[in-house]
Order: C-alpha cells, then structure tokens, then sequence
C-alpha cells in the first residue's frame, strides 16, 4: 500500500563492468518497480547508465537511483 514505510531495493552489479546483473524489490509496491530493471538487464545497462536516466521526484521508481549511483561511483577491485 502506498504509504508503507517498509522495505528495500538492491542492484547487483559486474565488479568490472558495473553491468547491471540482477535486482531485487522487497515491499508492498516492489511489483510495479521491478520491471525497470528488467528492461535494464534486457539491454545490458551499466549502474552508470541506469544513474542517468532521470526518474522523477515523487515517484517510487527514484528509489533505483540511489544504489545505482553508488555502484556506478564504487572503485573497481584490487
């Protein structure tokens, strides 16, 4: 129910590519987030790309570009 305080988003990302290889949504609305990521893993997005695409404020879908910009800044292995 919108409203709901609870639950989470999570990206996972290519150590080295930082190519988007799966998600996960956790929470009453995670149905209608989910497909994002689906499309982004469909063309092989990158956390950077998925960082660049706007997602409006306030919408639920902004929620993708928090952990999207933190992988996309995350320093490479080693």
């Amino acid at each position: 129910m919108i409203g709901e305080t609870e639950g989470f988003v999570k990206l996972i990302a290519s150590a080295g590519s930082r190519e988007i290889l799966g998600a996960a949504a956790v929470g009453p609305e995670a149905g209608d987030l989910i497909h994002e990521m689906a499309v982004a893993m469909y063309f092989r997005a990158t956390a950077s790309d998925l960082a660049r695409i706007p997602h409006y404020h306030p919408t639920l879908s902004e929620i993708w570009g928090y952990p999207a910009e933190e992988l996309a800044m995350a320093s490479g292995p080693g």
